[in-house]
Formats: structure tokens, sequence, C-alpha cells
């Protein structure tokens, strides 16, 4: 997987970063039932769990996914930062997946 983060959402990520070992994860979770579900995206810090998918997009930040949310993104990801809004943007070259993310 690739992921691709603009200079302002790393500027922004760097500074909220909490600890030098934690990662940004980001997620797709899903609810509902076989009739139907919702996907909702987030994003927050976190630690490199056993299973994880980890993409090192900068000397110092690391990006984590669970192997069932990285099946929503496909091959490529992009965060970006819109001051307007003041919130991420989660997105790849097919769709917008959320573009007011908060980091918690």
């Amino acid at each position: 997987m690739h992921i691709e983060i603009s200079a302002g959402a790393l500027s922004r990520l760097l500074e909220a970063k909490p600890t030098e070992e934690a990662a940004l994860r980001v997620a797709a979770i899903t609810e509902g039932c076989g009739c139907g579900a919702d996907v909702v995206f987030e994003m927050n810090w976190d630690y490199v769990k056993p299973d994880d998918l980890v993409v090192a997009v900068s000397p110092a930040l690391r990006m984590v996914l669970d192997r069932e949310s990285a099946q929503f993104f496909g091959a490529d990801l992009a965060v970006d930062w819109h001051d307007r809004n003041q919130a991420y943007v989660l997105k790849n070259k097919e769709q917008i997946f959320s573009n007011r993310l908060l980091l918690y």
C-alpha cells in the first residue's frame, strides 16, 4: 500500500504526535447487518499491533492499518489537511472517504 501525506497534513500530525513510538492508525469501522452496512472512518494515535500493516510515510511518522480496514482503501491512500474546515481529508484516486476527519 502506498500512502501519501500532504505537507500541511504532515506538519499538523507531527505537532500532535503524543510520543515518539506512537503510530497514526487509520481504520474503517463497519456497522450493520448483512442487508446493509455503514462505514465510519477514523484516525487516531495508537501503537503497532502484531497483525497491522505498517507504512513509514516519513522518517518521523508511521501509519498503521488493520488488514480489514486496508481493504477499504485499495492500493493508494492520501491524507490532506484543509485549513478552512480545520480537518483532515482521507481519500484515494477513486473517492473521498472523509472530508472532515478529526484526530483524537
